[in-house]
């Protein structure tokens, strides 16, 4: 198993982070350290198109697409910006969840991309689970958020395990 920190990725290799929906906002708290932009894959629904405009405000790029929408265009789209160099972003567990349960779509868009993938799982000190089927975590002002993460090597879908390591 191939570990790194979470702000030292491979310098030019294609990278797609993937994590859970419940567990974005504390991804964007690294945004602003990471070497390289973020591009998220957003619903095109209107929460996505909030999402959407939430991650401009930060500069955070995004690309609308998912599993039952625009699937096409938008996996192209994402695609090509992580091998332009961006780090691309997936919540694996939607678009409708169940909860922290990975869809096997990211695997194909990491193959066609080259792409490490970087497994991240967060927490943070303190905050606010919100009521939803994703179980968001607001983290509080000040909280310290926590993310573990591994890197992957995918040359082919079949070949790609979503298991994280121990310890």
């Amino acid at each position: 198993v191939d570990e790194k920190p979470l702000g030292q990725p491979p310098a030019t290799a294609p990278l797609v982070m993937v994590t859970y929906h419940g567990m974005g906002f504390h991804i964007l708290a690294y945004a602003r350290v990471l070497p390289r932009r973020l591009v998220v894959m957003v619903s095109p629904s209107q929460d996505g198109r909030l999402l959407a405009a939430f991650l401009k405000y930060f500069g955070v790029a995004h690309v609308l697409g998912s599993s039952t929408s625009r699937n096409v265009g938008g996996s192209l789209e994402f695609i090509r910006k992580v091998k332009a160099g961006m780090i691309g972003v997936i919540a694996v567990d939607g678009p409708r969840g169940p909860c922290a349960v990975a869809k096997p779509g990211f695997l194909k868009l990491a193959s066609a991309a080259g792409a490490h993938l970087l497994l991240a799982t967060t927490s943070a000190s303190s905050g606010i689970t919100l009521k939803t089927w994703d179980r968001t975590h607001l983290p509080a002002p000040f909280a310290t958020p926590a993310v573990r993460n591994s890197t992957r090597t995918v040359s082919r879908p079949a070949d790609a395990k979503l298991a994280v390591p121990p310890g």
